[in-house]
């Protein structure tokens, strides 16, 4: 099973992608500077390197991210082999909307979940735009994997504020978990 795993943020992309069949890291790298000229650093099983992409956007980032997983793997070496051979991927996501388990499937209610919350919590929203854009990008470039969202929102311990609640929370919230928004 291939497992590729994607975190963005407002600037950066880190990816992995795992064969759990043999258990072993066939790829990973980190482009940073989005907003500039990115910086690309991988390392594959038959080397590693680092150089300038250009990459202006977390959907840019994941196309060179995946031409370049597609040119050093060996047993995929085109990125129509990567669409299909990807079996799941996984969306690190920093802040997990009310009512949503620790990892659940990436469906349109979800993302819309999380773009209601994006506005909601300061500092946090520029970040899970970021994400949501690399989840769509994904869900297009790779749609024969089933893509799962992973909250790893245990070290920032981030939740929506007791009060804080917006209308448009309130609403993305509702098909999720059925209850209202917390402290509204």
């Amino acid at each position: 099973m291939i497992v590729l795993t994607l975190e963005a943020g407002p600037t950066s992309l880190e990816y992995h992608l795992w064969d759990m069949t043999g258990e072993r890291d066939l790829a990973s790298g980190l482009i940073v500077d989005l907003d500039r000229d990115a910086m690309h650093r991988y390392s594959y099983l038959y080397g590693s390197g680092r150089g300038t992409t250009p990459a202006r956007s977390p959907a840019d980032a994941l196309a060179r991210a995946l031409e370049s997983i597609a040119l050093s793997e060996p047993s995929i070496r085109r990125i129509e082999g990567l669409a299909t051979d990807v079996e799941i991927v996984a969306h690190v996501f920093g802040v997990r909307p009310p009512g949503v388990g620790s990892a659940t499937r990436v469906t349109d209610d979800l993302l819309a979940a999380i773009d209601g919350i994006a506005g909601v919590l300061p500092g946090q929203g520029r970040a899970l735009r970021a994400s949501l854009e690399m989840a769509t990008a994904a869900r297009e470039a790779l749609p024969a994997g089933r893509h799962v969202a992973v909250f790893d929102d245990a070290f920032y311990q981030t939740r929506i504020p007791e009060g804080a609640c917006t209308r448009s929370a309130r609403a993305a919230e509702a098909p999720l978990s059925g209850g209202s928004c917390a402290g509204g």
